[in-house]
C-alpha cells in the first residue's frame, strides 16, 4: 500500500493525470473492502484534495 500511494502521490504532485487526461483524478487505492489503510493510502496518494468527493460519498455508506 505504501508503495502505490507513493508512487501516485509523485505522478499527481507532478500533475501527470492532468497532463494526460486534462483534469485532475483521484486514485482510490482499495482492496475487497475499503479498510483503514486503504482509506490512508488514498488520502496519501491525493495530496491536493483529488479524492474529496470520494470520501464525501463514502460517508453515505459507513
Amino acid at each position: 500500500m505504501d508503495l502505490t500511494a507513493f508512487a501516485v502521490r509523485k505522478l499527481q504532485e507532478e500533475r501527470f493525470f492532468n497532463k494526460v487526461f486534462g483534469k485532475d483524478i483521484a486514485v482510490i487505492i482499495h482492496g475487497y473492502d475499503y479498510e483503514d489503510v486503504e482509506l490512508e493510502a488514498t488520502r496519501q496518494a491525493n495530496p491536493n484534495n483529488q479524492a474529496k468527493e470520494f470520501f464525501s460519498a463514502l460517508k453515505l455508506f459507513m
